[in-house]
This record gives structure tokens, C-alpha cells and sequence, in this order.
């Protein structure tokens, strides 16, 4: 139902994902060997494949606090612990695309989500596709489409993006068009 438009394995043994139906959906399935994404576990400790483990019912879909704040999610991301996720939505009116904040009370559990709050990007960043934040929450980066620059803002408390305050954008010069649909930086 759909294409996958953002995805990340989880501290290896999960791989979560959002795709095109719906404002916003998160789907978690459990690999048969972290970072392995080819098998997955399902009807208990069967391996096969997504569609299995799919007909099978064995994943998470995330609750309704995350398709309630989101019209068109982008891209998403875990603080390092796993209790918070955070999302990049593209409303209708693009000048509220924004990042959403939730918590979870058990670590990467999707299916408990709780909203917390919403800091807007639109003034700045009006198109975003992608999201990157420092291994500290202190800097969340975001990418916008059909553009080659990156924007940024700090947060004086990590990860928590009610502390949010633009800080500047650059500009990559990367030429072509510069269609930059996502950011990821190594841990370090």
C-alpha cells in the first residue's frame, strides 16, 4: 500500500518505516538478525518475509497520536535512548510544516506513542524531506525538496524541541538541481 519514503533500523533489531498512505504511519517489524532487513520474524519465531509477517499480523503500527498531528510526514527519528520520536510534517499550508514531538514510555514503542508538542519550520523551511538531529539533541538539521541547502536550529535542552531557535542555513553547492531529499550523519 504504498512506497517507502523513510526507514531506519532500529538498535539492530527492528526495522521501522512510514510510506505514502495515510498522514502518518509508522510500521515496525522485528529482523531475524540485527540490521539483516531480507527476513523478518513472524507467528512467533517463524522467518520469512514482510509480506508473512504482514498477513501474519506480526508488527507494530503506530497509535493514533502520530496520524492525529501529522497531515504528510516526511522523515522521523529517535533521540539516542528510543523514548522520544520526533516528526517532519508538510501540512497543506507549507508555511506550518513543522517537527513533532512524542514520547514513548518503553523504548522504540511505536504502538504508545504520546504527543508532546510541535515546533514550526515553515518560516525557514517551508518543503522539508529530511531530518537529522545531533547525537545529543542539540542540533536537528532538516533538508528541503528541490533544494540544496540545509537548514538548522539549535536546542538549548536536547531533544526536547520546544527549545528549538533557528540558527542559520548552508548552502551545499552541490549544483544539478539539488534535490537533497534526506541527512544522516555517522554517530561521531
Amino acid at each position: 500500500n504504498g512506497t517507502v519514503s523513510q526507514a531506519t533500523s532500529v538498535a539492530g533489531g527492528k526495522f521501522i518505516f512510514t510510506n505514502t498512505s495515510g498522514g502518518g504511519r509508522l510500521y515496525s517489524f522485528d529482523l531475524a538478525t540485527p540490521f539483516d532487513t531480507t527476513q523478518v520474524i513472524y507467528a512467533g519465531t517463524s522467518v520469512g518475509t514482510y509480506a508473512n509477517a504482514y498477513s501474519n499480523g506480526s508488527y507494530t503500527q503506530s497509535n493514533v497520536a502520530l496520524e492525529n498531528q501529522m497531515t504528510d510526514m516526511h522523515d522521523f527519528a529517535f533521540n539516542s535512548d528510543g523514548t522520544k520520536l520526533f516528526a517532519l510534517d508538510r501540512p497543506s499550508s507549507t508555511s506550518n510544516s513543522r517537527i513533532a514531538e512524542f514520547t514513548m514510555s518503553t523504548p522504540y514503542d511505536i504502538a504508545n506513542l504520546t504527543f508532546v508538542d510541535v515546533y514550526v519550520i515553515g518560516g525557514y523551511n517551508n518543503y522539508p524531506k529530511g531530518m537529522a538531529f545531533k547525537t545529543d539533541g542539540t542540533r536537528v538539521w532538516t533538508t528541503k525538496f528541490g533544494n540544496e541547502d540545509i537548514w538548522y536550529w539549535n536546542l538549548s535542552t536536547g531533544f526536547d524541541i520546544s527549545t528549538a531557535s533557528y540558527s542559520g542555513m548552508t548552502d551545499t553547492n552541490i549544483g544539478g538541481g539539488g534535490y537533497i531529499q534526506a541527512i544522516q550523519f555517522k554517530p561521531d
